[in-house]
């Protein structure tokens, strides 16, 4: 991809009128869900949890029984049954399928009743999955949008990545799941549409990123749009990138009252 556009961070200016629209109250948020598989740690899921809270966003926490227990507040426990798949499954359903975006992690893999569990909510839901697990798409005819999580060990090269292979690497792997893809690297995130060729979304960051402080901005700042994926959001991850930083030097309060300054 020798004619590939970056799209970079720039001045604040840039992302004003994506903090100033969001809404002021819980009144006026959507709702995130957010559905993990039992071997994905419970740092990562609380700390999307917590910043989708602290964006003012309602949240829906779906878990197997065993991973949780007492540690943290879900909402629906997933009970598994002597058979293949969980007992409450209708339930688990309800709580998520009004959401606008349901984060899915099944971390390194997943287990089968999950896998059930989950086919049969693509098989109603109609927003946006975020979803590490591609594979859970294939041979399904999922009638909403999705984007894909990606890292080293989806992405892999024979040799060191410069930006420009790095970036034709995520594009051809968008291409082939049909879906937009948001990749971490250490200190980089690269973002691209399936659907807009030659262009990628750069964020970089002096410190170590993290998928879930990441993807809890991302998700947050997508909710406030009436349609989460649209033609601009590689925007929306540039902004993610800023708040993301912000949180990184000055924590997740500053971060809080910085949009709340913008009203």
């Amino acid at each position: 991809m020798k004619n590939m556009q970056f799209k970079l961070d720039s001045s604040t200016k840039d992302f004003d009128e994506i903090f100033f629209n969001r809404p002021v109250s819980k009144i006026q948020a959507s709702w995130v869900g957010i559905v993990t598989s039992k071997n994905v740690p419970i740092k990562k899921i609380s700390s999307i949890y917590q910043i989708v809270n602290e964006m003012s966003h309602n949240t829906s926490l779906v878990a197997d029984e065993k991973q949780f227990q007492d540690a943290f507040a879900v909402d629906v426990s997933l009970k598994a049954k002597k058979t293949p798949g969980y007992s409450n499954i209708d339930e688990a359903i309800e709580s998520l399928v009004n959401c606008k975006i349901i984060i899915f992690l099944a971390g390194k893999e997943l287990n089968s009743d999950m896998e059930l569990f989950m086919i049969k909510l693509i098989s109603i839901f109609k927003g946006l999955i975020i979803t590490d697990y591609p594979e859970i798409f294939y041979d399904l005819d999922f009638e909403g949008q999705k984007i894909i999580l990606a890292d080293k060990n989806k992405i892999k090269s024979k040799y060191s990545f410069g930006l420009n292979h790095a970036a034709g690497l995520v594009q051809s792997y968008a291409l082939e799941n049909k879906s937009p893809v948001v990749y971490f690297g250490r200190n980089q995130i690269i973002c691209v549409d399936n659907s807009l060729k030659d262009i990628a979304c750069i964020v970089n960051s002096k410190y170590e990123v993290l998928m879930e402080d990441y993807i809890g901005f991302l998700a947050s700042l997508m909710s406030d749009k009436k349609i989460p994926l649209e033609a601009d959001w590689l925007r929306y991850c540039q902004a993610a990138g800023y708040l993301m930083r912000k949180m990184q030097t000055e924590g997740l309060r500053s971060v809080k009252k910085y949009l709340e300054d913008k009203f």
